[in-house]
């Protein structure tokens, strides 16, 4: 929703470029007025760069968007260093640890993966869940976590760098 802002400062800054990214169908979108500016202001973007081709398709069309001026970009990380860790799922047998790794916000849905797990639980007292990421449902997924009895010892928040991921997700039996 501040695409307008750039564009606009842009313009009267004489930018040589300006660029938008969208990144899916689901947050990319800004509430009816914010796509009202994004359109007014696309002849003064030069590009809108997409994170795969599905978020492209799903947004170019709502948004009016000339194919000349989009274009994707996928994301991608290096996998070495996961290859060379590899997981060892059931070896710590009857601990199962089940984890993620993701921004702690509404899209993520992570209030839905706590009640899920409060139901692993009931049936395997041992499991762990192991969460990996920040944002601004900490607070309250901590509460949630406590009122379901999942417990500090079970429920992991903490941020993993990039070096450390291989590791974290080596380290789970089950990632979700």
């Amino acid at each position: 929703g501040i695409h307008h802002y750039g564009a606009i400062a842009g313009k009267l800054a004489g930018a040589h470029f300006v660029l938008s990214t969208r990144h899916s169908p689901l947050n990319s979108k800004g509430r009816p007025y914010q796509e009202r500016y994004f359109r007014w202001v696309l002849p003064w973007t030069d590009a809108v760069v997409c994170v795969c081709d599905h978020t492209r398709r799903q947004l170019a069309e709502p948004a009016a968007l000339p194919a000349d001026k989009t274009s994707v970009i996928i994301n991608g990380i290096n996998l070495t260093p996961y290859r060379d860790l590899a997981a060892r799922p059931g070896s710590v047998w009857p601990r199962v640890r089940f984890g993620t790794v993701g921004r702690l916000v509404p899209a993520k849905a992570h209030s839905i993966l706590l009640d899920a797990f409060a139901a692993v639980r009931a049936q395997l007292p041992q499991a762990e869940l192991h969460l990996a990421g920040y944002g601004e449902l900490e607070a309250p997924l901590r509460e949630q976590a406590a009122r379901l009895g999942l417990g500090e010892s079970v429920f992991t928040l903490r941020r993993v760098s990039a070096a450390e991921a291989p590791a974290f997700y080596a380290s789970l039996d089950v990632f979700v």
